[in-house]
């Protein structure tokens, strides 16, 4: 992929990481020193801790879609409160 990367397309340079971990390092140095970050994917859901600024791998939990339904659960009662009159 790199290589398709920099000679099909020239691009100058390329960082792979952790989606979720890119978004919290985002917000700012000073507020991303510490955090849990919480990934939640299609199949797998992670759970991530941030420590002065560093990835702690050896507490880093992965559920097997856990979060995700918890989330689609959540969100399809509150669709099923919607009727016409309420929106």
């Amino acid at each position: 992929m790199s290589e398709l990367l920099f000679e099909a397309y020239q691009v100058p340079s390329v960082t792979y990481g952790i989606d979720s971990l890119f978004s919290l390092y985002a917000n700012g140095p000073e507020r991303s020193r510490d955090g849990i970050v919480v990934s939640a994917g299609h199949q797998f859901s992670h759970v991530i801790p941030v420590l002065d600024g560093k990835v702690h791998l050896e507490h880093v939990k992965r559920y097997g879609c856990l979060i995700r339904n918890c989330v689609t659960i959540k969100r399809f009662q509150h669709w099923a409160n919607v009727s016409i009159v309420h929106s």
